[in-house]
Protein backbone atom coordinates (compact mmCIF):
# COMPACT_ATOMS: atom_id res chain seq x y z
CA UNK A 1 0.00 0.00 0.00
CA UNK A 2 1.09 3.87 -0.48
CA UNK A 3 1.83 3.99 3.25
CA UNK A 4 3.62 0.94 3.68
CA UNK A 5 5.81 3.09 0.73
CA UNK A 6 6.09 5.95 3.06
CA UNK A 7 6.77 4.26 5.98
CA UNK A 8 10.01 2.15 3.57
CA UNK A 9 11.26 5.14 2.61
CA UNK A 10 11.50 7.14 5.94
CA UNK A 11 13.33 3.79 7.52
CA UNK A 12 16.88 3.71 5.14
CA UNK A 13 17.81 7.59 5.62
CA UNK A 14 16.43 7.12 9.67
CA UNK A 15 18.74 4.44 10.47
CA UNK A 16 21.77 6.39 8.63
CA UNK A 17 20.75 9.87 10.46
CA UNK A 18 19.40 11.80 7.74
CA UNK A 19 16.14 12.00 9.03
CA UNK A 20 14.27 14.08 11.90
CA UNK A 21 15.15 12.79 15.30
CA UNK A 22 11.63 11.94 16.47
CA UNK A 23 11.68 9.88 13.27
CA UNK A 24 15.12 8.61 14.19
CA UNK A 25 14.27 7.70 18.07
CA UNK A 26 11.37 5.78 16.94
CA UNK A 27 13.65 2.89 15.33
CA UNK A 28 16.40 0.76 17.31
CA UNK A 29 18.57 -2.29 15.81
CA UNK A 30 17.49 -5.19 17.02
CA UNK A 31 20.83 -6.40 19.02
CA UNK A 32 20.78 -9.91 21.14
CA UNK A 33 22.42 -10.42 23.93
CA UNK A 34 23.88 -13.78 23.11
CA UNK A 35 25.52 -14.49 19.41
CA UNK A 36 22.44 -15.33 17.15
CA UNK A 37 22.29 -16.12 13.36
CA UNK A 38 20.07 -13.08 13.16
CA UNK A 39 22.70 -10.62 14.81
CA UNK A 40 23.92 -9.29 11.81
CA UNK A 41 21.51 -8.76 9.59
CA UNK A 42 20.51 -5.07 10.41
CA UNK A 43 17.29 -5.72 11.99
CA UNK A 44 14.83 -3.71 13.97
CA UNK A 45 13.29 -3.96 17.22
CA UNK A 46 9.31 -4.39 16.62
CA UNK A 47 7.64 -3.02 19.90
CA UNK A 48 4.69 -5.21 20.77
CA UNK A 49 1.43 -4.68 22.05
CA UNK A 50 -1.09 -6.66 24.12
CA UNK A 51 -4.12 -4.97 22.33
CA UNK A 52 -4.67 -4.50 18.90
CA UNK A 53 -5.18 -0.86 18.82
CA UNK A 54 -3.51 2.54 17.28
CA UNK A 55 -0.31 1.73 18.56
CA UNK A 56 0.12 -1.46 16.93
CA UNK A 57 -0.35 0.95 13.74
CA UNK A 58 1.98 4.00 14.56
CA UNK A 59 5.06 4.38 12.56
CA UNK A 60 7.56 2.30 15.52
CA UNK A 61 5.72 -1.07 14.93
CA UNK A 62 4.83 -1.12 11.04
CA UNK A 63 7.98 0.25 10.00
CA UNK A 64 10.72 -2.10 11.65
CA UNK A 65 7.97 -5.11 10.80
CA UNK A 66 8.36 -3.74 6.97
CA UNK A 67 12.06 -3.35 7.29
CA UNK A 68 12.76 -6.36 8.77
CA UNK A 69 10.79 -8.63 6.09
CA UNK A 70 12.72 -6.97 3.67
CA UNK A 71 15.43 -9.07 1.45
CA UNK A 72 18.68 -9.03 3.42
CA UNK A 73 20.46 -7.51 0.63
CA UNK A 74 18.54 -4.67 0.57
CA UNK A 75 18.54 -4.15 4.46
CA UNK A 76 22.65 -3.83 3.85
CA UNK A 77 22.69 -1.68 1.33
CA UNK A 78 24.12 1.64 1.91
Amino acid sequence: SLSEFHQALLVQPSLHGQAPSYIRDLLTYYKPDCHLRSSGKNLLVVPRFCHVSKGDRAFSVPAPRLWNSLPEDLRLAN
